[in-house]
Order: structure tokens, then sequence, then C-alpha cells
């Protein structure tokens, strides 16, 4: 899941629990702010909270270390596939979205 900062609520919160119940592997961006601050619903227990890191394999300066954090991935120039006009294309990103996946 590539959502951040959303509110905890009870809303999302029993959506995380549907699926968790439901025996979805939940796997969540924990976000790109570079702080401790909890971000749901990657910091639900359910939900395995991702980081990111850098060109060098540490972790990215914005990349957030919520408590909550269980791993980080490569989140540098990652590599995807791009619609524009009509015509497949590639690209690259960077940030907690592209090392989520």
């Amino acid at each position: 899941m590539s959502l951040i900062h959303y509110p905890n609520n009870t809303t999302l919160e029993s959506a995380v629990l549907f699926a968790y119940d439901a025996g979805v592997i939940l796997i969540g961006c924990n976000g790109n702010d570079g702080t401790p601050v909890p971000n749901y619903p990657a910091s639900y227990d359910q939900v395995l909270a991702t980081g990111w890191t850098d060109s060098s394999d540490t972790r990215a300066l914005s990349s957030n270390f919520t408590p909550g954090l269980d791993v980080v991935a490569p989140g540098v120039s990652v590599p995807t596939v791009i619609f524009n006009s009509g015509v497949d294309g590639k690209t690259n990103f960077s940030g907690c979205s592209a090392a989520t996946p």
C-alpha cells in the first residue's frame, strides 16, 4: 500500500483487520518525511511497515523511522512502467512507494 498521512481511525483500522483476518499479507509504505511519527496504515501491527534505502544502501534521510518499521528496501531510481498518451514506457522513481513493492 502506497498510502501515507492517513489518520488513525476506526474505518481504516477495520479495513486492515478485515483484510488481515482474510489472510491477506499487508505491506505499507511508512512515509517520506524523515520522522518517527506513526503513519497509517503502515503503523498498524497487522501491516509490514516498509522504509527505503538510498544508493549507499543506508536508510534514506527522508525515510520515516517509526518504532514499528519492519523492513527497508532499495528506493532510489526504481524502474516502473508508465502509460502516457497511449504509449507504454518506463521511468524511474524514488521513495517509500518505490521500495514497498
